[in-house]
């Protein structure tokens, strides 16, 4: 995945009160990456700003808890609240 630095300080402005300091490179340039795409993707984080960003695109349903895939993959263990469903919703 690359996405030009162009679109991704662009991406980054839109949502510079919201992200001021909080977002890491590759969470920006991940989610630029999310909403330029025709094609839906999603993305797994421990970091509550990359659910808040989503949140404000109108599209929560793309984020992903660790705790959600390794459920899916049939993997059960006791994580931390920032990996579990709870604290993606919030």
């Amino acid at each position: 995945m690359d996405v030009p630095v162009k679109v991704v300080l662009e991406f980054k402005s839109k949502f510079k009160d919201l992200i001021a300091g909080e977002i890491d490179p590759g969470e920006a340039e991940a989610l630029a990456y999310l909403v330029t795409q025709s094609v839906e993707h999603y993305i797994c984080s421990a970091d509550k700003i990359v659910f808040r960003v989503l949140g404000c695109l109108g599209k929560g349903h793309l984020g992903l808890s660790l705790h959600l895939i390794l459920q899916q993959c049939g993997l059960t263990k006791k994580l931390p609240a920032e990996f579990g469903e709870e604290y993606r919703e919030r």
